[in-house]
């Protein structure tokens, strides 16, 4: 009987043996604990769910990133991918996870077991929290680790651009994990399972609206206008214009990403930008030229000797050649000749009859010849040379995409090529798409050409744009001076003149310099003509403060914009569309579901009068975005909730 009592005693009760409140001979250390909470947490269900879900989705975007063309389109990806890997795999599965900490185990008493070991109640806290942590973390390293293994896996090259986006998402998911799980923890801790339900899937949707206000404030600019006067009476051309608040931030834009080197072949961009602009050329005297210029590349910006300094600048580079050449129209029968033409009177051929013309002009290098110039330089030990080299290279890559691209558009009305006519597809789509770009920029002899009536009348004398007008009325019918374009000798003759008079570098050159003109002259005039302070620049000043005063409010914006400003865009793939004139957008690369930190339009009052306002360009260039402050002020609150996370589960009645 007395062993049997004594066996009772040393017997655990019910309750006892329900919750196990024996205590261990061996003490557990807080890592050891940690590493027991996280085996649970990683071993039910619904981690195993959450993880082949978010694997699933990571290969699914990952196969997608193969899929794209270019950079701009991988950015595209991965920004959705951002959205759909924050907002659904690392936020639900925080919530997920924290729920099951600091509810569940309070529910089903495994609390009161961990409680029973021999650990302090911080101590128990913190293995609870960082198990939690670690989890996510993991989950995160093995979803971008998936994304990365399979993108390098078919891409054998290391993609700059690419690792850049993942590295910052990575870094942005660490700094968000720590700082949603201390959140979720401290809300856990606070509020009841059904309020943190609530509020858990309203911050969801608020991960899914909150760049609203920065997506209303970019289409608020979209009605206004900045208008600008010229107080020096030095700008003619332009001595009051009003641009739309959004093109001169493009134009603004276009100077940043080009003088830092962050767009399409940024060695030949930056070499003609800068020439442009210090030669403060405009469109409207930017083809003016004189036979007396007295031309300093290292200079430009005379008074009429723009075409001058531009054929000096490609002269420079090599690609303008310094001997001449002709091309000669044999016998051609005229359709058409001009009739108010001052040069062109009557003792010149007319209409309907037979002319031959002569004409002698330095012309650009062909592409072939293009690659003997970068093997010059290449070989070259001068650092003029080397600087010469990348310019060069990037125009020979400027001018294969160019052709690749007209030779790839299926629906183009002029696929097929004159019979006669020995030109590429791509070729021959760039001239009949871009003809009215064939320009003075080629340096025309006018004193040794000439036309004639027949094969045996006098010599006449032509002008560089009697030579445009022929070349361009190969495809345009609307030329005064035309040859036939059905007689059979003539067309014979057309093709054969065409392949000397047209060579396709030349046009390509001509198409750059029209991209860069309207952007270098409208910075010209927006840097030195002044705001006027009306209206209109008051209303773009409340907008941009009000945006900035709601970003600065907004916390999830604000963690929006610290992954876009630090990711950056693909740079590489920033150029003008090749059937336009000059149209170049930075806003292609952006997500509507996430928010950007913009700089603003800055402006300073000229001596001293508020009504005159000048662009600081400087002040433009050099923003940097403050992002940064917020989430490293939020990362402290978080870390501050954390602390009282930490006292509150302390003092809690955990039984």
């Amino acid at each position: 009987m007395a062993v049997q009592t004594q066996l009772e005693k040393e017997r655990p009760t019910k309750v006892e043996a329900e919750t196990n409140l024996t205590k261990p001979k061996i003490k557990i250390s807080g890592w050891a604990f940690t590493n027991i909470i996280f085996a649970k947490l990683f071993k039910q269900k619904s981690t195993f769910v959450l993880l082949i879900v978010s694997v699933a989705i990571s290969v699914a975007f990952s196969i997608l990133f193969l899929t794209a063309k270019n950079n701009a389109q991988i950015l595209s990806y991965f920004d959705y991918f951002f959205v759909v890997f924050m907002s659904f795999i690392i936020f639900v599965s925080i919530m997920k996870i924290t729920q099951t900490l600091w509810k569940t185990q309070f529910e089903d008493k495994s609390i009161v077991i961990y409680q029973a070991q021999s650990i302090s109640r911080t101590k128990l806290f913190f293995a609870m929290f960082l198990s939690s942590l670690y989890l996510i973390i993991i989950i995160i390293l093995i979803n971008l680790a998936t994304m990365l293994i399979i993108f390098m896996a078919f891409h054998f090259k290391l993609n700059v651009v690419f690792l850049r986006f993942w590295v910052t998402l990575l870094i942005y998911s660490l700094i968000a994990a720590f700082c949603l799980v201390s959140f979720c923890t401290f809300i856990n801790l606070i509020f009841s399972q059904a309020f943190t339900l609530i509020l858990f899937t309203f911050i969801l949707a608020a991960t899914f609206i909150c760049s609203l206000p920065y997506q209303f404030y970019r289409q608020s600019l979209d009605g206004i206008s900045i208008r600008f006067t010229d107080t020096t009476g030095k700008w003619q051309y332009q001595p009051d214009t009003v641009w739309k608040a959004k093109e001169v931030e493009n134009r603004l834009n276009f100077q940043t990403y080009v003088e830092a080197g962050q767009i399409k072949y940024p060695h030949l961009s930056k070499w003609i930008n800068d020439y442009f602009v210090s030669g403060e050329y405009i469109q409207g005297s930017w083809e003016r030229g004189s036979s007396d210029c007295v031309v300093d590349i290292n200079k430009p910006g005379k008074q009429n000797c723009a075409l001058n300094e531009r054929q000096a600048l490609w002269r420079d580079l090599g690609l303008l050649k310094t001997t001449e050449s002709s091309a000669d129209l044999n016998n051609v029968l005229l359709q058409n000749a001009p009739t108010s033409d001052p040069v062109w009177d009557k003792t010149y051929p007319t209409k309907g009859s037979r002319a031959s013309f002569h004409f002698v002009f330095k012309n650009f290098i062909s592409r072939n010849e293009i690659d003997s110039l970068i093997t010059k330089y290449e070989n070259s030990g001068s650092e003029a040379d080397k600087v010469k080299l990348d310019v060069v290279k990037d125009f020979a890559n400027y001018y294969d995409d160019l052709i690749a691209f007209f030779t790839a558009q299926v629906n183009a009305k002029d696929t097929p090529i004159p019979q006669g006519l020995k030109l590429e597809l791509g070729e021959y789509r760039m001239f009949y798409a871009n003809s009215s770009k064939f320009g003075p920029l080629l340096d025309f002899n006018a004193a040794d050409s000439w036309v004639q009536a027949g094969t045996d009348g006098e010599h006449l004398p032509v002008t560089q744009d009697h030579f445009n007008g022929i070349v361009r009325s190969y495809v345009e019918s609307s030329q005064t001076l035309r040859p036939s374009a059905t007689e059979s000798t003539t067309t014979t003759a057309m093709a054969n003149f065409m392949l000397k008079a047209y060579e396709p570098t030349y046009l390509a050159a001509r198409i750059l310099e029209y991209y860069f003109i309207s952007q270098t002259s409208d910075f010209t005039y927006i840097t030195n003509l002044t705001i006027v302070n009306d209206s209109s620049w008051e209303n773009y000043n409340k907008k941009t403060d009000f945006n900035r005063l709601v970003s600065n409010f907004n916390f999830l914006e604000k963690f929006l914009q610290f992954y876009t400003s630090n990711r950056g865009f693909a740079y590489g793939d920033f150029w003008f569309n090749p059937e336009s004139n000059s149209s170049i957008s930075f806003e292609d690369q952006k997500n509507l579901f996430l928010s950007y930190d913009d700089p603003r339009i800055f402006a300073k009052e000229v001596d001293g009068n508020t009504n005159a306002l000048n662009v600081k360009f400087d002040k433009w260039k050099n923003y940097k975005s403050n992002s940064w402050m917020f989430v490293a002020t939020d990362s402290v609150l978080c870390l501050m909730l954390l602390i009282i996370s930490s006292v509150v589960f302390k003092r809690m009645d955990i039984n």
